[in-house]
């Protein structure tokens, strides 16, 4: 395994260092191995970087920890993907948050063509559950990759129905690879990773606390084309999710309960508020992601870039009207100094949003 999947791991380790400061201290140091070479002066110089945050990189001593991770990521056979990997989700990509290192077990393609998200209430109806098999059951032909929380109630009869059906599911976990929870998804989880994938940004001695499951909930709205609520009340972790996948611009859809069932309540409330299409059948998700269209498959780029800040807009816009910019051109239509253009590019590289070419020239994806 590279050096740089051992500092990535070691940087996954620092303490108050979340996914935005790793790909900034990243950045600007060249590499994840760099950010331990340079000195405090250097990281303090680092946009987030204070002088505790610089002292603690400097002085961090948890590489026998790392150690400790790698050999179980070698005995259990699990894949490092690295925010830097073609392997990355570059759906989930997209997200400022998204995380540095994700953990894999199974061999599911994390960019199929098609990835939907299905999930619900852990305490659910027996209406949803039907629901549920059903609109899978239909959705077959289109071979979808299907994404759930491996949770109880709907996220679990999502998963056994992908088996059932011959589809991929990825199961996207709130701790680490060392532990299933729910305990009583051990057996479903073993069958996930033999066919599709198990999947989580946490170290294996991180736990299934209450904090780790928003993380989860991101990844999985941020890795698929389309978040279905199938039965949710008005808090929750599916709520989480729908937010996300909305505030991410992704398709988010949700099937509609009786008035005043609590059940249902965060499903109604989500359409009632325009941050869901309403959708009652198998049917009407085909045709709202345009999969009803013979030939059609849902774009992995999307054509454009969100949430950017007015720095990069300002660079994606130049490139985009001059079509392949060399870094001169850059500087002096731009007018930003070479320091913030050459984090700036760097960060829209990482996202997936432009590529480097040769000749120190860029062009978008």
């Amino acid at each position: 395994m590279s050096d740089e999947y051992y500092y990535l791991l070691a940087i996954n380790r620092l303490e108050s260092i979340g996914p935005v400061l790793s790909k900034n201290l990243i950045a600007y140091c060249g590499s994840a191995k760099s950010v331990f070479e340079a000195n405090r002066k250097e990281l303090r110089d680092i946009p987030g970087i204070n002088k505790t945050l610089a002292q603690r990189i400097h002085e961090f001593d948890e590489f026998d920890r790392v150690e400790e991770e790698l050999k179980f990521i070698e005995q259990n056979n699990i894949q490092i993907v690295s925010f830097f990997d073609r392997a990355y989700p570059n759906r989930l990509k997209q997200l400022p948050s998204a995380p540095i290192v994700l953990f894999q077990k199974g061999a599911a393609d994390l960019n199929a063509s098609r990835i939907i998200s299905v999930i619900g209430t852990r305490k659910c109806s027996a209406h949803a559950r039907e629901f549920t098999k059903e609109v899978i059951e239909k959705l077959a032909i289109y071979n979808p990759v299907v994404v759930s929380g491996l949770a109880h109630g709907i996220d679990a009869v999502a998963h056994r129905t992908c088996l059932e059906q011959n589809l991929l599911t990825i199961g996207v976990l709130g701790h680490g690879l060392n532990t299933i929870y729910p305990a009583a998804n051990r057996k479903l989880s073993r069958q996930i990773a033999a066919s599709g994938a198990l999947l989580t940004e946490l170290q294996r001695t991180e736990r299934a606390d209450k904090e780790n499951f928003p993380k989860r909930n991101r990844i999985v709205a941020g890795m698929s084309d389309a978040v279905i609520v199938v039965e949710s009340p008005v808090t929750g972790g599916s709520m989480i999710t729908a937010r996300v996948a909305f505030d991410f611009d992704r398709e988010v859809m949700a099937v509609p309960g009786r008035a005043n069932e609590l059940l249902s309540a965060g499903c109604n409330k989500l359409i009632k508020e325009h941050k869901a299409h309403l959708v009652e059948s198998a049917e009407d998700i085909a045709r709202i992601l345009n999969w009803d269209i013979p030939g059609n498959q849902t774009n992995l780029q999307f054509s454009l870039p969100v949430h950017l800040s007015k720095t990069e807009q300002l660079v994606f816009d130049t490139i985009r009207e001059i079509g392949c910019a060399e870094i001169d051109q850059l500087i002096r239509v731009t007018k930003v100094s070479t320091s913030v253009l050459a984090y700036t590019l760097l960060e829209l590289e990482f996202r997936n949003i432009v590529r480097a070419l040769p000749g120190k020239r860029f062009e978008l994806v």
